[in-house]
């Protein structure tokens, strides 16, 4: 179930639920959110600080970024986090990875990771 937010507090130790919220209307769907905060948790410990780009997004936020009918930030499952260099971009997969995600988007700006339980890994990117 989605709800609206009004006050920003910490979902895990690292991460808050403003970073996370829909950034139009402060939508979130706080389960799956706290969920894969937990699993970002234990990526950070290898990778370090991580800036969101992106988390919940309700249908007309989704829209508006070009994301998927059946996108995983709908749910509250995904998260972009944003990567400066290839070598950010190459560790924060490593680590993304290591602590078991099995659906990862690379962009030239951003990795999107989401927890979907899906039983076939996929690995895909949103270059041209």
């Amino acid at each position: 179930m989605t709800a609206i937010m009004e006050g920003d507090y910490p979902l895990t130790k690292h991460f808050r639920l403003g970073e996370l919220w829909c950034p139009c209307c402060h939508g979130v769907q706080i389960s799956n959110l706290r969920r894969l905060c937990l699993k970002l948790e234990c990526v950070r410990s290898g990778y370090g600080p991580m800036e969101i780009a992106s988390g919940f997004r309700c249908h007309l936020h989704n829209m508006e970024e070009g994301g998927r009918t059946f996108s995983r930030h709908l749910v509250g499952k995904a998260a972009d986090i944003k990567v400066w260099t290839d070598g950010d971009r190459y560790k924060l997969v490593q680590a993304l990875l290591k602590n078991g995600f099995r659906r990862i988007g690379i962009g030239k700006t951003i990795i999107h990771a989401d927890i979907e339980e899906s039983t076939i890994p996929v690995l895909w990117t949103y270059y041209p």
